[in-house]
């Protein structure tokens, strides 16, 4: 664990690592069967360690972590520990509704929210995102809408089928974008991941 956390600093102050992560906290009921499923805390040791490392070169923690109310307790003792850390939710849609995650975004100014697809706009553990006819329900669109810097999509795609696959997806989140104002929809699109991750801005 040292040795990683040593190579990892080094590619942080040298620029050849944006972000931190996909980092696996709570993960028992949302990977697939044969695959690891481990919990641990969001505040433990490790993690305190990662989010300094976070603060210190304005890289994004990137979390897998189920919406158990410890975990995100623990995140928020986290959040709250250092400002300057920033903490990416990944696949946020896929744990949590509108109602918890507005309570955390208005709590927390340094949380964002990943919507990467696991389907977490469409199906997921919750009740789905959008409806029978791929409209975003009101409740998402509105979250989206008031918090239009705090959110990045993404595909969350890999295996034999990868190209097919992110090609539907990307096509879904098109779709999806066009259901909100321009200005949230470029956000979404790629102007908060440019941000988050330091990159110049496109239009």
């Amino acid at each position: 664990m040292r040795d990683y956390l040593v190579e990892l600093e080094a590619g942080l102050r040298t620029g050849a690592f944006s972000g931190i992560g996909e980092l696996f906290v709570n993960n028992l009921k949302s990977n697939p069967a044969g695959h690891t499923r481990l919990r641990f805390p969001a505040d433990s040791p490790l993690m305190q360690r990662l989010w300094a490392l976070s603060a210190t070169y304005e890289a994004p923690l990137s979390v897998h972590m189920e919406a158990a109310e410890d975990s995100i307790a623990e995140m928020e003792r986290l959040l709250v520990s250092d400002s300057k850390g920033t903490w990416i939710w990944a696949h946020t849609g896929n744990f949590a509704e509108p109602p918890l995650l507005r309570r955390l975004l208005n709590a927390h100014p340094n949380l964002y929210l990943e919507l990467s697809n696991r389907l977490s706009l469409v199906s997921g553990n919750k009740e789905p995102s959008i409806d029978d006819n791929g409209q975003l329900r009101p409740a998402w669109r509105e979250l989206l809408d008031d918090f239009p810097s705090r959110f990045v999509i993404g595909t969350d795609r890999k295996g034999e089928n990868y190209l097919e696959d992110y090609t539907a997806y990307i096509n879904q989140w098109l779709e999806i974008l066009t259901q909100l104002s321009s200005e949230t929809a470029l956000k979404l699109a790629h102007r908060n991941a440019e941000g988050l991750l330091g990159l110049p801005t496109t239009q």
